[in-house]
Protein backbone atom coordinates (compact mmCIF):
# COMPACT_ATOMS: atom_id res chain seq x y z
CA UNK A 1 0.00 0.00 0.00
CA UNK A 2 0.84 3.41 -0.64
CA UNK A 3 0.03 7.13 1.06
CA UNK A 4 -1.82 9.81 -0.68
CA UNK A 5 -3.16 12.95 -0.22
CA UNK A 6 -6.60 13.57 -0.50
CA UNK A 7 -7.52 17.77 -0.84
CA UNK A 8 -10.48 19.44 -0.66
CA UNK A 9 -10.63 22.14 -3.63
CA UNK A 10 -14.03 24.03 -2.78
CA UNK A 11 -14.04 27.63 -1.73
CA UNK A 12 -14.05 26.50 2.40
CA UNK A 13 -12.76 23.86 4.56
CA UNK A 14 -15.17 21.16 3.68
CA UNK A 15 -17.86 19.98 6.64
CA UNK A 16 -17.45 17.33 9.22
CA UNK A 17 -20.31 15.44 7.65
CA UNK A 18 -18.74 15.47 4.10
CA UNK A 19 -15.33 13.96 5.44
CA UNK A 20 -16.86 11.58 7.27
CA UNK A 21 -18.84 10.63 4.46
CA UNK A 22 -15.93 10.32 2.23
CA UNK A 23 -14.37 8.03 5.08
CA UNK A 24 -17.15 5.95 5.41
CA UNK A 25 -16.58 4.79 1.83
CA UNK A 26 -13.25 3.29 2.46
CA UNK A 27 -12.61 0.02 3.03
CA UNK A 28 -8.99 -0.71 3.35
CA UNK A 29 -7.72 2.84 3.80
CA UNK A 30 -6.23 3.71 6.65
CA UNK A 31 -6.44 7.57 7.77
CA UNK A 32 -2.52 8.60 9.33
CA UNK A 33 -3.03 12.26 9.42
CA UNK A 34 -5.80 14.97 8.99
CA UNK A 35 -5.99 18.63 8.24
CA UNK A 36 -9.01 20.73 7.69
CA UNK A 37 -9.65 20.09 4.17
CA UNK A 38 -6.66 17.71 3.78
CA UNK A 39 -6.19 13.95 4.12
CA UNK A 40 -3.06 11.83 4.45
CA UNK A 41 -4.03 8.08 4.06
CA UNK A 42 -2.76 5.07 3.61
CA UNK A 43 -4.32 2.60 0.56
CA UNK A 44 -4.52 0.97 -2.66
CA UNK A 45 -4.59 3.32 -5.05
CA UNK A 46 -7.34 1.50 -6.72
CA UNK A 47 -9.50 2.32 -3.84
CA UNK A 48 -9.28 5.91 -3.16
CA UNK A 49 -9.44 6.81 -6.74
CA UNK A 50 -12.90 5.18 -7.47
CA UNK A 51 -14.28 6.81 -4.63
CA UNK A 52 -12.34 10.29 -4.91
CA UNK A 53 -13.34 10.29 -8.56
CA UNK A 54 -17.31 10.09 -7.37
CA UNK A 55 -16.97 12.89 -5.16
CA UNK A 56 -16.87 16.26 -6.11
CA UNK A 57 -14.72 18.85 -5.41
CA UNK A 58 -12.15 16.15 -3.65
CA UNK A 59 -8.65 15.01 -5.58
CA UNK A 60 -5.96 12.61 -4.52
CA UNK A 61 -2.36 12.69 -5.49
CA UNK A 62 0.78 10.29 -3.74
CA UNK A 63 2.50 11.84 -0.44
CA UNK A 64 5.91 13.30 -1.68
CA UNK A 65 8.62 13.51 0.41
CA UNK A 66 10.14 17.72 0.37
CA UNK A 67 13.39 18.54 2.00
CA UNK A 68 13.33 22.47 3.44
CA UNK A 69 16.16 24.49 4.16
CA UNK A 70 16.38 26.07 7.89
CA UNK A 71 14.80 29.34 7.93
CA UNK A 72 17.70 31.20 9.82
CA UNK A 73 21.16 31.41 8.64
CA UNK A 74 23.40 29.44 10.65
CA UNK A 75 26.28 31.88 11.85
CA UNK A 76 29.97 30.82 11.48
CA UNK A 77 32.14 31.54 14.51
CA UNK A 78 32.03 34.49 16.65
CA UNK A 79 34.42 36.86 15.51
Amino acid sequence: MSRYVICYQGANDPSQQEVSSLLSCFDRVKVIDTLPGTLLVDGPKAEIASVVKGMSQWTFSPERVVSVRPPRRRLKAPA
